[in-house]
């Protein structure tokens, strides 16, 4: 009897992982929607890049913030762009020519966004900005737009969420 519960006991033990792994490999988590993009189109002119980002800052809204992606004319350093974002609430990210974006923390006490511009990029001389993607309402937007070196502003949907859009960084 004993050794038939013994058996019984071990036969269940071996099944448990097996059961376990099998349950865990059935529940899947849905991708993330990832539909929105920022930023030009392999294919498209840079003067229909700008008509159409230009498009996209008339339907962002007055009071929610956007994401949008600001685009810098060549040989703009870290302090010029910091000066052109002024009014942002966040700058998200960060692209130095050629070099896809990446995450930027806001400046903590005692240091500015080109502080943290700079850090991104790493060692060495002042480098250039090609561009940033941002998180502002429509007006502070439109203001970047207008600013010196500011080559072009994009702005997404009230509904894109970070980390679920592309962004390519091209520049004129």
């Amino acid at each position: 009897m004993r050794a038939a519960r013994l058996v019984a006991a071990l036969a269940l033990a071996g099944a448990l992982p097996v059961g376990l792994i099998a349950l865990g490999e059935s529940v899947q988590r849905p991708p993330v929607p990832a539909g929105d993009r920022l930023g030009r189109e392999a294919s498209e002119s840079w003067s229909s890049y700008e008509e159409r980002a230009a498009a996209s800052l008339l339907d962002a809204p007055p009071a929610t913030p956007v994401f949008a992606l600001v685009t810098f004319e060549r040989g703009r350093g870290t302090a010029e762009a910091a000066a052109a974002l002024e009014g942002a609430d966040r700058v998200n990210a960060v692209a130095f020519p050629d070099q896809a974006a990446r995450p930027v923390p806001e400046p903590v006490a005692g240091e500015s966004r080109e502080d943290v511009f700079r850090r991104a990029a790493g060692p060495g001389p002042n480098p250039e900005v090609a561009g940033v993607v941002v998180h502002a309402d429509g007006p502070t937007l439109r203001a970047i737009a207008g600013r010196e070196g500011v080559a072009a502003v994009e702005a997404l949907p009230v509904d894109a969420v970070w980390g679920a859009f592309a962004i390519a960084t091209t520049r004129p």
